[in-house]
């Protein structure tokens, strides 16, 4: 009985060493199959676990690190300007609806999706500002997928807006749909573009580069806007609301000082009414 044990294990070893020996390895894992990956799951519209993946990736020192926080940043602010939308959505619904239910319900889908928006905005002021430290004008180099975008105003957002309660299925999808919108938008503006059409067929081309000038003059606007987050007629905020202008002032800062190495008399005259408007809310905003 001993022996037929031993027999036994030694050909259920042998047996696993064979097979081994046939399996196939795995795909070593390198930067350009993580930001492969990373974008194959934002075209899947799996959006939360492409910016771990980005995130992982622009930590490494590699050249594909700029494009995976470039890509990330795009992605970040998309996702904070839809669910900011979603939340005004719901929120001007809230003023139409008759019943004090309706309206707690129509208030509460507000708030969470603020609450959302606020987590991404912040993290895509936080994978923005490193870039600040360039001091060439160098283009930077982004790579994405340009969303597939449809129609520009969203009818289950115009129905949020006018009282009417959707299921989870609709709003979900309404909600990748504005989601992608958002990203569409931001790849155009950090590229200059502000037809849609243009900007899907030059992202259509693979990598693009982006004039860092021009670059940072649309992110300052977009922390600009996504200020409105903290507003009183949403999170009432203003600690946050002061903290984006700021943030967008030091961004226009930077992009003035690339302007005096390679001057553009458009952008400057774009930057310097951008730069006003900063300091006038940050003159009324409390300290």
């Amino acid at each position: 009985m001993k022996l037929l044990r031993m027999v036994t294990a030694a050909g259920v070893f042998y047996g696993f060493v064979a097979w081994s020996g046939c399996a196939p390895r795995p795909k070593p894992v390198t930067p350009a199959s993580q930001f492969a990956e990373a974008k194959e799951m934002l075209r899947q519209r799996t959006h939360d676990r492409a910016l771990d993946s980005l995130a992982k990736l622009s930590k490494q020192e590699n050249e594909l690190a700029e494009r995976a926080r470039m890509l990330s940043i795009a992605v970040l602010g998309g996702m904070g300007e839809s669910y900011r939308e979603m939340g005004d959505a719901y929120m001007k619904g809230s003023t139409v609806v008759r019943t004090e239910a309706e309206k707690m319900r129509f208030r509460k889908m507000a708030m969470d999706y603020f609450g959302m928006a606020r987590v991404r905005s912040l993290g895509y002021v936080e994978q923005f500002l490193p870039l600040l430290k360039k001091s060439d004008t160098k283009p930077f180099t982004v790579e994405a997928r340009f969303p597939e975008v449809g129609a520009v105003e969203n009818a289950t957002v115009n129905k949020l807006q006018q009282g009417i309660w959707v299921g989870d299925e609709e709003r979900y999808q309404a909600e990748l749909d504005t989601l992608d919108l958002w990203v569409a938008k931001i790849l155009c503006a950090s590229a200059s573009v502000t037809d849609l059409n243009q900007g899907r067929a030059l992202y259509q081309k693979g990598t693009v580069d982006l004039d860092p000038r021009g670059y940072f003059v649309a992110m300052a606007r977009t922390m600009m806007d996504a200020s409105a987050l903290f507003a009183s007629k949403a999170l009432d905020d203003s600690r946050l609301r002061r903290l984006f202008y700021e943030k967008a002032d030091e961004t226009l800062d930077a992009a003035t000082q690339l302007l005096k190495m390679q001057p553009d008399k458009a952008l400057e005259a774009r930057a310097r009414k951008m730069k006003e408007d900063c300091q006038r809310e940050l003159k009324r905003l409390p300290s």
